[in-house]
């Protein structure tokens, strides 16, 4: 079962076991009531059959009707028992069980169809990424995520830079095209044994119609064919959509990763001295834990011809400084007079750090905000991917 379904069935599941006792609680004041606190664990049946539910597919907004009619259901039926003078008055708990079965039934019959009613029939027709012209693969790229969780834009030359850096392949990178028209994309970068999702986007008029899971299945037959035994990606946890689809296809968790945004600050005393970044990265392997997500990745850091690098007795980072804001793309060991050193040259910005990491700790007493996040993961198929750090293996 997929975990947003399980969270879900068990927060409807408590949430009625809470509201029958806040009920008894109120009751206890009149004189027919249940003087019996095992009795609301009956009364929360109905609250059980709609968990059961939930964990079986049914949408949100059903859900959430379905629990305001059960809860109207028996919260009606506690007052009548409560304010009743009649010796049958405890009959009234049957309507619970009664109309709110029904109530539930024709809920959960509703949910399926609308979720499941048959949608126009569309073609779709992967492309190798090359099929674009650079500005044509930016304007779709912008599309795709338009509404995104982050929003962000980028230009022919930025996405040039993502190509090389992040050593995208767009012969393995593919378009998705409706009716001849361009509607997703999905990168793909590989290295070694390694491929790794560089973002799939939908446009939002062609969105929860199957097209971001065909570029999906689409990328892990790309890597199958050249040989590739893992996939990685990092997706925000706020993105529940993404979520649910890598669910689906087979990804579990691997690890959690973190945003952080560090202030600038007017002065620091720190040993840290500059470093050129070879120095640096080697004194970064010697204390490294372990691998470094694939942005910040060695293979990811020959790329940057304007990396820097900072040392101290006990730590070494290597970060960038394309502008106002410093990217710190790897650090080890003591991380907090390296961050104290580099925040006074800007606003630092750390992205996908392993939430276990050292430096997470450092950031966080140096007052550092956190910015959503995502998880890592993979999947089967003769092909192990991963996002936020998420892992399917075959």
């Amino acid at each position: 079962m997929p975990r947003s379904r399980a969270v879900g069935a068990t927060a409807v599941l408590l949430l009625g076991i809470a509201f029958c006792f806040v009920m008894y609680w109120w009751q206890l004041r009149y004189r027919y009531a249940f003087h019996d606190a095992t009795g609301n664990l009956y009364l929360a049946v109905p609250f059980a059959g709609l968990a059961a539910m939930v964990a079986g597919g049914m949408g949100r907004l059903a859900a959430a009707l379905g629990w305001l009619v059960i809860a109207f259901l028996t919260g009606a039926a506690y007052i009548g028992n409560a304010t009743s003078e009649s010796s049958t008055a405890s009959l009234v708990f049957v309507a619970p069980f009664i109309y709110g079965t029904l109530a539930l039934s024709i809920l959960f019959a509703i949910d399926h169809i609308l979720r499941h009613r048959r949608r126009p029939a569309m073609s779709i027709e992967l492309r190798s990424a090359r099929t674009l012209t650079p500005a044509g693969r930016a304007d779709l790229f912008n599309a795709a995520y338009e509404g995104y969780v982050m929003p962000f834009h980028i230009d022919e030359q930025q996405l040039a830079f993502m190509d090389d850096a992040f050593d995208l392949d767009l012969d393995a990178s593919r378009v998705a095209f409706r009716d001849g028209e361009p509607v997703g994309l999905a990168n793909l970068g590989l290295r070694g044994e390694d491929a790794w999702i560089g973002g799939v986007g939908v446009v939002s008029a062609a969105r929860r119609s199957g097209v971001g899971e065909a570029l999906m299945r689409g990328l892990h037959e790309q890597a199958r064919e050249r040989g590739f035994r893992r996939v990685w990606l990092e997706v925000i946890v706020e993105n529940s959509g993404a979520l649910a689809l890598y669910e689906k296809l087979g990804y579990r968790t691997v690890r959690d990763v973190e945003v952080w945004s560090l202030p600038l600050a007017g002065s620091e005393r720190t040993e840290a001295e500059d470093v050129l970044p070879d120095a640096a990265q080697a004194r970064i392997q010697e204390l490294r834990r372990e691998r470094e997500p694939w942005q910040r990745a060695d293979e990811t850091l020959v790329h940057y011809g304007d990396a820097r690098g900072l040392v101290t007795g006990a730590g070494a980072a290597i970060y960038r400084k394309p502008g106002e804001t410093v990217q710190l793309i790897q650090i080890a060991g003591d991380a907090e007079p390296l961050l104290r050193a580099l925040r006074v040259l800007g606003p630092v910005s750390v992205l996908n750090l392993p939430e276990d990491d050292p430096a997470a700790s450092a950031l966080r007493e140096l007052g550092a905000a956190l910015r959503p996040t995502a998880p890592a993961t993979s999947p089967p198929d003769g092909v192990r991917c991963s996002a936020p750090s998420t892992t399917r293996r075959s």
